[in-house]
């Protein structure tokens, strides 16, 4: 299938524009994709940050409440250890009582006996009684609201048990008779008992009959250095309002919460502080997300390993409701708090849904803006392509008509572009054949006055022409010169003849009359000789004419041949002379001789005659020649044409590469 230059234009074009369109939805649609994914890792590390704050937040709330609390319990054990000496002091007697005690972890009972603690003067009594006044102890109560304990070692380092304390237990009563162990229920050192066991005060959290308190621990010793009591004041850990409405309060995402669980011991998966305090005192050790995971141990285990102050982020479905969770998870030391972060991912889709949606109008546009350009870029294209087309198909029309030897046209087309260039270029070259083929006419007309300029030094069909026209001209000046010369001697070629005719009459005459006089007859030869002379030297003119000249040859030809016959006219004569002269030998032997001279004569007129034939001969093939070199000029001037003319059709086909043609 061929297709015109228009079409391959608007094909190229549209082509172009519509791969270029293509190009840039696909990039478009391709930075939309990289900005989707760019901006969902941005939103998820907006809302890890968020999370990641929240987390931060609430152990810094942790941490200072620790503090301001760790004060607030040191300041009560100062105040009760001032309580206690204003008393006058602790001490034991010898007196011993018998104790029947319970492991606040196990619950486990068991009899041990201990000398009694005096306070003053006065042993401080089994007292389990709320409404019984104990000194000191329910003083802290009435001045700080705070939870006092008087600690007894009991034997074998068995634990610390409790004999005067204002914890209440759920009974109502007095929570006396209970013991923190030496050992957890792991097996593990309790790190209360073994720091205040050890001589020094400790602050920190520990487990009071069924609660964690935050509590400080001072040991009491004798004059012995022998620790014999140890004083306790403490605050529940999650009995401190503001700390806890602070956590219950803070919104994670639209429903999400912040949770706190207990990391060690006794207290590990138990809530601590839950959403609403539904699930408060409650294990959450064995929740499992769903796949069948155990999260909870998982996130508890990662986090009591975190050093202080850093997070570690967990994403998992939980069980119930399908929901995908995302939970950042900090640890604090001091009260074995491990925070979990809980946010809901649900409560950001609207934020990814509106991203999405962001993002498809995005590509929409870009694909909307590619084919508006595509189409603006069409009608573009369509018109500068017939903008191109139209004078290229004016100008391949005219360079056909050229090719078929139609050389006058008009081309009207201009444009300050290369196509108007090229149109310049074969108006130049039309005018340019016409010149030449004006300059042919008037040569072929016989006008040899005709002038041919050549363009310039690179114009080698104007530079052969004009040469031509030279030549042609020196050609047909020297041939009518020749003509000139062959008319004269041909007249004298004539006038020869005449006095050939004349002198053979007089030979025949002479010869007639030899019988009477010898001496009339050599004096008629010897004239007859001059006259032969003189025709030979005329030959002799007329062969050097010959070689120059070719347009009289067939003339030249047939007046040779009339001459030949002349001169075998004189040989008969001649002939019939020496006849005559034979026979009167006898009375003019002398002008037999003279004869003799006559007929020798004669005969190298003949050669020189037959020599002068040959010579027009070659004259004629000479000239035969001649007419062959004038066609193979005028096949060459046809020639030149025609490669003029396919020049000018291969210099439109080339575009612009053709312009350097346009010369030709």
């Amino acid at each position: 299938m061929k297709f015109n230059i228009r079409t391959k234009l608007i094909l190229l074009g549209v082509s172009s524009v519509i791969v270029t369109a293509l190009v840039l939805a696909i990039v478009g649609i391709w930075q939309s994709k990289i900005a989707e994914e760019k901006s969902t890792l941005q939103a998820n590390a907006f809302i890890q940050k968020e999370i990641n704050q929240i987390t931060t937040d609430t152990y810094n709330l942790i941490q200072s409440q620790d503090e301001a609390i760790s004060l607030q319990v040191k300041g009560g054990l100062n105040v009760l250890i001032k309580l206690i000496e204003a008393e006058g002091g602790l001490s034991v007697n010898d007196q011993n009582v018998v104790w029947a005690v319970i492991n606040q972890l196990t619950k486990k009972s068991q009899g041990v006996i201990l000398p009694q603690l005096v306070l003053g003067e006065k042993w401080l009594g089994k007292v389990s009684n709320a409404d019984v006044a104990i000194p000191a102890i329910d003083e802290m109560q009435q001045l700080l609201n705070s939870k006092a304990t008087i600690y007894q070692p009991m034997p074998d380092n068995a634990g610390l048990l409790r004999v005067a304390t204002n914890v209440i237990n759920a009974d109502g009563n007095r929570a006396l008779g209970t013991y923190i162990p030496a050992k957890n229920a792991d097996g593990s050192d309790n790190l209360v008992y073994t720091r205040v066991m050890g001589g020094e005060d400790y602050i920190g959290i520990s487990y009071e009959v069924d609660a964690w308190y935050i509590t400080a621990f001072h040991p009491v010793t004798n004059d012995r250095g022998e620790i014999i009591a140890v004083l306790s004041v403490g605050v529940k850990q999650e009995s401190v309002a503001t700390l806890r409405n602070a956590i219950q309060q803070t919104k994670v995402g639209s429903t999400g919460f912040i949770s706190i669980l207990g990391g060690k011991n006794d207290q590990q998966g138990q809530y601590i502080i839950s959403q609403g305090s539904a699930l408060d005192g409650q294990f959450a050790w064995e929740e499992q997300d769903s796949d069948g995971n155990f999260i909870i141990q998982q996130i508890i285990e990662a986090a009591v390993s975190l050093p202080a102050g850093e997070t570690t982020s967990f994403q998992y479905t939980s069980i119930t409701g399908r929901t995908h969770q995302l939970v950042e998870v900090a640890y604090y030391t001091p009260w074995d708090w491990v925070i979990l972060v809980n946010a809901n991912v649900s409560d950001y889709q609207s934020f990814f849904d509106d991203l999405q949606k962001t993002q498809a109008q995005m590509m929409w546009m870009f694909i909307l803006f590619g084919l508006g350009l595509a189409a603006l870029c069409s009608v573009i294209v369509f018109f500068l392509a017939s903008k191109i087309a139209n004078p290229l198909a004016s100008l391949t029309t005219t360079a056909k008509q050229l090719a078929e030897g139609d050389i006058y046209h008009e081309i009207t087309f201009n444009s300050k572009d290369e196509i108007g260039s090229l149109a310049d270029a074969f108006r130049q070259l039309v005018n340019y054949i016409q010149n030449i083929a004006g300059a042919a006419d008037s040569i072929s007309k016989g006008d040899l006055t005709t002038e041919v300029k050549p363009i310039n030094d690179k114009d080698v069909l104007g530079t052969e022409f004009q040469a031509m026209l030279v030549n042609l001209r020196d050609t047909i000046s020297t041939l009518k010169h020749g003509v000139d010369i062959l008319d004269d001697e041909s007249a004298q070629l004539a006038d020869g003849s005449t006095q050939v005719n004349q002198a053979t009459s007089q030979i025949a005459a002479t010869i007639q009359e030899i019988a009477s006089g010898a001496s009339q007859q050599a004096a008629s030869v010897t004239k007859t000789t001059a006259i032969i002379e003189q025709l030979s030297s005329s030959i002799q003119r007329v062969e050097k004419v010959s070689q120059e000249q070719a347009l009289v040859v067939t003339e030249v030809s047939e007046k040779s041949n009339q001459i030949t016959t002349a001169i075998q006219e004189v040989e008969d004569h001649t002939q019939s002379v020496q006849q005559q002269a034979q026979s009167a030998a006898e009375s003019a032997s002398q002008g037999v001789m003279t004869v003799d001279a006559t007929l020798e004569g004669m005969k190298k007129i003949q050669v020189k005659v037959n020599n002068s034939v040959e010579k027009v001969h070659e004259m004629g093939q000479r000239s035969e020649e001649i007419g062959r070199i004038v066609e193979t000029i005028d096949d060459i001037a046809s020639q030149t044409n025609l490669l003029a003319l396919n020049a000018a059709i291969e210099a439109a086909r080339a575009g612009e590469h053709g312009k350097g043609f346009a010369v030709v």
